[in-house]
């Protein structure tokens, strides 16, 4: 799996972001929510990315974590993206932004995160929410 390193990109770009994409997902499937306010994220968080990836940053809202992703021109595959975040499960739903319809619904546990991003030629939004705590495994 081939990482690159991609420019990251600042928390109000990230917002604008993530709420016109949503808005505009909204318009497709009203179940669609947008969140009241969101908070920075250092971008270190972000470890790695497919090398279709160009730009990206993530920013958190209450419930979840939003991962934007812009592509270079390439013929590129789905990738793998490394993220920092709290041990635990997640479930990773994952938007394209042309279409504005979910490409992708996966599971994922671990930290760091590992999660997969399809690469559709467009940018795409990953809600990543956290479904639980990591659990202790009971010693004998």
């Amino acid at each position: 799996m081939k990482h690159t390193t991609c420019r990251k990109l600042a928390p109000d770009t990230m917002v604008r972001h993530v709420a016109i994409t949503l808005a505009a997902a909204r318009e497709v499937d009203r179940t669609v929510r947008i969140p009241s306010s969101f908070s920075s994220v250092e971008s270190r968080i972000i470890r790695q990315v497919p090398s279709w990836v160009a730009r990206a940053g993530i920013v958190k809202s209450s419930r979840a974590w939003w991962l934007w992703c812009e592509p270079r021109p390439s013929r590129a595959r789905d990738g793998q993206c490394v993220l920092d975040l709290p041990d635990g499960r997640y479930m990773v739903e994952t938007l394209d932004t042309r279409t504005f319809t979910w490409v992708s619904c996966e599971a994922a546990a671990g930290s760091p995160l590992v999660i997969g991003l399809p690469h559709t030629g467009r940018p795409v939004l990953a809600c990543i929410r956290r479904v639980a705590r990591a659990t202790q495994v009971p010693r004998d």
